[in-house]
């Protein structure tokens, strides 16, 4: 299998980069550079921190899942696999690329099953999901009963509430694919009869022999995942942790930009709505949604250049410097071994 970047996603990542810039920066450069100069150095770096720590506790959830399989994997080798996972998040519509290339990785440069690295990567993601949804809930709760926003940021929370249900359907069927022999069944005989018009029809004895067995074993490993209990508390626990790391970025970034008008859970909860939001953005990063979610959100909180400033700053850490972290580790520790595959 050769792996190739999209190039596509990639100059249409700059394009909208650009235009947000434009559009949000227009008539407020000036103002906005000047708040950039004068950042606290030390807040800034503990936003910094928080995204870190976001990636570690990613990468200590994706190791815990693994080592039910094999516990020769190291954790080192597991968070530089996280790191060049969030350049190909970056570049994909709906942060679609990431899984699959570490289940390529993994299935390359280990001896594990591929029935049981895409099982762990499968039920990392399912979890992920849940504390994604349920933080949100949480979020939505909390803004109807003890009135987050002092103006309610009408137009966007209906995308948010969208955003909430999609990630919740997408948990029911992930579920109900991953424990439902029957229903895979199913889904496996619509693609053969695709397959048998397509040009790989003499393939497809092969590759019907070959899916049947690894779908077959997939389902056996689901079981052996689900009877740890204990297993799923740490990585529901590291889950909840990593998503309230990405959530605080934002309050230190106001802290780093001299607004201190905002308490942390007030940043948190518009945090979790921006990340419902970008759920149903279908651009690389979904670029245009998180920066306008940003604006109108935390606008119930601060305003002008001084918010724009803070969305920038705020955009940069989450997305940016993982794009470019990831790019390198991709490029420095994968990319040789997995383009010549």
């Amino acid at each position: 299998m050769k792996q190739h970047i999209n190039k596509k996603n990639i100059i249409l990542l700059i394009l909208v980069t650009a235009i947000v810039l434009y559009i949000t920066t227009g008539g407020e450069l000036q103002d906005i550079i000047n708040i950039l100069s004068h950042v606290n150095v030390f807040w800034l770096g503990i936003a910094l921190s928080m995204i870190v720590l976001y990636w570690f506790f990613s990468a200590c959830t994706l190791y815990i899942m693994l080592r039910a399989y094999n516990d020769q994997i190291k954790l080192t080798e597991v968070f530089k696999l996280t790191l060049s996972t969030q350049f190909f998040n970056g570049i994909t519509p709906f942060a679609s690329g990431g899984q699959p290339f570490q289940i390529y990785v993994l299935n390359k440069h280990s001896n594990m099953k591929l029935s049981s690295i895409t099982s762990a990567s499968l039920h990392n993601f399912i979890v992920y999901q849940t504390v994604l949804v349920a933080l949100g809930s949480a979020a939505i709760l909390a803004k109807y009963f003890f009135n987050i926003f002092p103006e309610d940021p009408s137009g966007m929370k209906f995308i948010a509430v969208a955003g909430f249900a999609l990630n919740l359907f997408v948990i029911f069927a992930i579920i109900i694919i991953a424990v439902s022999p029957k229903l895979t069944s199913m889904i496996l005989s619509l693609i053969y009869k695709l397959i048998s018009i397509s040009p790989l029809k003499k393939r497809l004895p092969s590759i019907k022999t070959k899916t049947d067995h690894t779908v077959k074993q997939f389902h056996k490993d689901i079981l052996v995942l689900m009877s740890d209990r204990e297993m799923y508390f740490k990585v529901l626990s590291l889950n909840v942790v990593k998503m309230v790391c990405y959530y605080a970025v934002a309050y230190f970034i106001c802290l780093s930009a001299g607004f201190n008008a905002i308490n942390i859970w007030q940043a948190i909860i518009a945090s979790a709505y921006i990340m419902m939001v970008t759920s149903v953005v279908p651009l690389p990063g979904a670029s245009g949604g998180a920066e306008m979610g940003f604006l109108i959100f935390f606008g119930s909180f601060v305003i002008g250049a001084q918010a724009t400033a803070i969305m920038l700053l705020w955009r940069f850490i989450t997305y940016y410097v993982g794009l470019f972290v990831g790019m390198l580790t991709y490029f420095i520790g994968y990319h040789k071994g997995v383009a010549d595959s």
